[in-house]
């Protein structure tokens, strides 16, 4: 699956994961999820209808952890 290919790639860019890296919880805004640049994804407990969703977004997510490192070298 993506989720797990991005999983073994991410340290690569200097993230060592934990799991207060990927956090879940309720949003008041019509969202799956946000990342914030101190490494902490948020993922959106009541906007997800299926568990393809749920890895589609966590690896969205991952990715934006991956690149950011990057983007801020411009």
């Amino acid at each position: 699956p993506p989720v797990v290919f991005t999983l073994e790639y991410l340290p690569l860019s200097g993230y060592i994961l934990s799991p207060s890296n990927i956090v879940c919880g309720s949003c008041s805004f019509r969202r799956s999820s946000g990342f914030h640049p101190s490494a902490v994804n948020v993922l959106c407990e009541d906007h997800f209808g299926s568990n393809r969703h749920i890895q589609d977004t966590l690896t969205h997510e991952l990715i934006h952890m991956y690149v950011y490192p990057w983007q801020a070298l411009r």
